[in-house]
């Protein structure tokens, strides 16, 4: 299960939203989709992504919505910086104001600065008992 939380912080009403990229990584992934099944997945992408389904206010996406788009979208085959400007964008989508992504290694300066230029955000590498970036979208 992601480890992940959604949280409404006191007097600022900031949606901060965890994730542990460590748990994606780990996660064993069913490769052996139909047509059928991936076409009605990419339909539902397609479909979420509509104009009419975004919302200006701060994001109302519940913790298992906003983690099952995620999980959709990134990819075992991708580098980390992909997948992590992937994640940051749909937390963008969803109007998060932070993110924080645990991580199972720290990423190197060339890996963040990379990352920032991607997504043009904010990001700080913190070291504690696990590595983890935070992410603050606005």
């Amino acid at each position: 299960m992601v480890s992940y939380l959604d949280r409404l912080e006191e007097g600022t009403k900031a949606h901060v939203l965890h994730f542990d990229y460590t748990d994606f990584l780990c996660k064993p992934r069913d490769l052996d989709w139909s047509f059928q099944t991936f076409v009605i997945d990419s339909l539902a992408q397609f479909l979420s992504r509509s104009p009419s389904s975004s919302s200006s206010s701060i994001s109302s996406c519940s913790n298992e919505n906003f983690a099952h788009k995620v999980y959709r979208s990134l990819s075992c085959i991708c580098s980390d910086v992909a997948n992590l400007t992937t994640l940051i964008n749909e937390a963008r989508k969803e109007k998060v104001r932070e993110l924080n992504i645990t991580l199972p290694y720290a990423l190197d300066e060339l890996e963040l600065s990379t990352l920032r230029e991607m997504t043009r955000v904010h990001i700080a590498q913190f070291q504690t008992d696990r590595e983890f970036l935070q992410v603050k979208l606005y």
